[in-house]
């Protein structure tokens, strides 16, 4: 017999190339259990959350872009997004307040910006910062373009 077939048979390395295998089994059994229940727990977080969300539709914009020229114009439709009572009654209360914020930020806006995703994104921002501005009992945590058409 050679010498390699007397490793093969030798029931010392078999036995402690399945106790590696175990070992690696067991540690990669573990770390699936744990990264499901991870990403199930904050499953669960994000689906209870979107439950208390509310929201609401303003009516459309049309404005003047902050173009050079001043022939460009924005049409849009924002959907605002709130997950308070409290927010929810303000804003029906204050719409006029909400609406006169969104305007002076539309029409500081170029239509270049709003050409690109991160510039839109942008917008999405400045404009959550100015209506959240206005607010006094809470929050708006998300906008949403319905309709965004430049012209």
């Amino acid at each position: 017999m050679s010498a390699q077939s007397e490793e093969n048979t030798n029931p010392v390395r078999k036995s402690s190339r399945l106790w590696l295998l175990a070992i690696i089994a067991v540690i990669a059994i573990t770390a699936g259990v744990c990264l499901y229940f991870n990403v199930g727990l904050q499953n669960l977080a994000a689906q209870s959350e979107n439950k208390n969300m509310k929201s609401i539709t303003l009516p459309s914009f049309t404005v003047n872009l902050a173009d050079a020229g001043g022939n460009r114009y924005l049409k849009t439709t924002i959907t605002l997004e709130y997950s308070s009572v409290a927010v929810g009654k303000e804003l029906e209360k204050t719409t006029y307040r909400v609406r006169d914020s969104i305007l002076k930020v539309l029409r500081n806006t170029r239509a270049i910006t709003l050409c690109s995703p991160q510039g839109t994104e942008s917008l999405k921002q400045q404009l959550l910062t100015e209506i959240n501005s206005t607010l006094t009992s809470g929050k708006v945590t998300g906008l949403y373009f319905e309709e965004l058409l430049v012209q």
